[in-house]
């Protein structure tokens, strides 16, 4: 068998790859596969890392079958009667794409999505919540610092890897920012994990609202910054989830003493607005 990787074609191209050199190396030499690569400049991996682990580039991948990508493929690339792997964002019938997944259907093609693989268990195999948390965080700070000019940092595609964004965090110096955190799934444990990595510092939010703080950052995660209608302070996740309607979600002293907010909790449409009008809403 011979397998493909494609160029992403979608606008922006996004600078991820399906699998790494070393990978696509380590698939040839232990299984009957042969891996091709599509030229690229805009891989994060370069098309001579390809070369130097033993991976052909060619440009017309009409001979392979299978071929992988991340983003969707356009409609003018699809190659009748192959079996492709990408995040076609068709699965809950997003309307943007309903003209790719008629393509797939009347070029013959097998379309393997990402997102509904799962495990015996019904579990993702690829679910890229952490790192969506993770990015997310790195570049809401790149945009708080671009808006501010308090400090500058490098967007998180343009850093290699996570070790690259960690080895700029050592020489940042954040302003004493105060943060409001919100949801703890895996998007809000990854969030977490790159302020923690920053060195901004998790606070208690009693200390969140009643403290002042200097030479660095802190944020404080605001499951009990959640009010009920009655306005009492208590949040209970399960009477949130039973009757979203009756939770006024508005963040009580705990939001007026924030600078900005990291959302990673996922609001349903049942639910209403986090802010109502009139609120003192973070950035």
């Amino acid at each position: 068998m011979k397998m493909g990787i494609l160029r992403e074609g979608k606008v922006p191209a996004d600078s991820r790859v399906p699998i790494v050199p070393e990978q696509c190396r380590k698939i040839q030499q232990r299984a009957p596969v042969e891996v091709a690569v599509q030229p690229f400049a805009g891989r994060c991996f370069s098309d001579k890392e390809f070369l130097q682990a033993g991976i052909r580039l060619q440009e017309d991948l009409q001979d392979c079958t299978l071929l992988l990508g991340v983003k969707e493929v356009p409609i003018q690339h699809l190659i009748p009667g192959k079996t492709y792997l990408f995040f076609s964002h068709t699965i809950k019938k997003q309307p943007y794409n309903r003209k790719l997944l008629q393509a797939v259907l009347e070029k013959d093609i097998r379309l393997i999505d990402y997102e509904v693989l799962t495990d015996d268990e019904g579990e993702r195999l690829i679910a890229f919540g952490k790192f969506a948390g993770m990015v997310g965080a790195h570049n809401a700070l790149y945009a708080y610092g671009e808006r501010t000019q308090a400090f500058r940092l490098r967007r998180m595609k343009d850093c290699r890897d996570y070790a690259e964004a960690k080895m700029l965090y050592r020489h940042m110096q954040w302003p004493p920012v105060k943060i409001v955190l919100t949801g703890t799934g895996r998007v809000g444990r990854g969030a977490a994990e790159v302020l923690r990595d920053m060195g901004i510092r998790e606070v208690d939010a009693e200390t969140f609202v009643q403290k002042d703080f200097q030479g660095s950052g802190v944020y404080a995660a605001a499951g009990e910054g959640i009010c009920p209608a009655s306005g009492r302070p208590a949040f209970r996740a399960p009477a949130l989830l039973r009757a979203p309607r009756r939770v006024r979600k508005r963040f009580c002293s705990i939001c007026r003493s924030r600078r900005y907010l990291h959302q990673w909790h996922f609001l349903g449409q049942p639910g209403a607005g986090f802010f109502h009008p009139g609120d003192d809403a973070p950035t």
